[in-house]
């Protein structure tokens, strides 16, 4: 598959999703470049970690280089769950990030050090080429792998930013014997 068919079946798929969380009244928007070479898909999420929280979800492809030979494609999942991050706070949540981090099965958690945001990101190999049914099916999985994530173990964070947990209660949670 050449680059413009590749960049054609990603835009179509991102199309597609933009209309599916339409149709759920979830906020969605398909965003390109002006040179049609970079889609994305951004949504708008309430609630997803917690009741009154609203994180912001990005989701794209990693560019390559040269497109025409590579044989896999990486779709990234990046979630922004915090937009301010409680300076006070700072060393605990990176500590506490670090811990689930290491007992999570997929993705990362982290303080985007440009933004002071607290996000999640997770990032999905998939093999080069793939018809158009089976990308959207490993779309959906590694969107669905990520949300999950977020679900269970994203509103942790948000209690150590607030200042509401510390690292060590987070540990004595995801790794009961210590």
């Amino acid at each position: 598959m050449d680059s413009k068919q590749l960049d054609e079946q990603r835009r179509s798929l991102f199309a597609a999703l933009e209309k599916e969380f339409a149709d759920e009244l979830v906020p969605a928007q398909h965003n390109q470049d002006g040179e049609g070479r970079f889609d994305s898909l951004t949504l708008f999420l309430e609630d997803l970690t917690g009741a009154g929280n609203e994180t912001i979800g990005e989701f794209f492809f990693l560019p390559f280089v040269d497109s025409d030979k590579a044989d896999l494609q990486i779709f990234v999942n990046y979630f922004t769950i915090a937009e301010e991050i409680d300076e006070e706070n700072l060393s605990e949540l990176l500590a506490a990030a670090s811990i689930l981090n290491a007992t999570i099965p997929v993705g990362a958690f982290a303080v985007d050090a440009e933004s002071k945001s607290l996000i999640y990101r997770h990032a999905y190999e998939m093999p080069l080429p793939l018809s158009a049914e089976a990308l959207k099916d490993l779309v959906d999985l590694s969107m669905g792998t990520a949300v999950q994530t977020l679900q269970t173990f994203g509103y942790m964070l948000l209690e150590v930013n607030d200042g509401e947990r510390n690292a060590e209660s987070l540990l004595r949670t995801m790794v009961p014997d210590k």
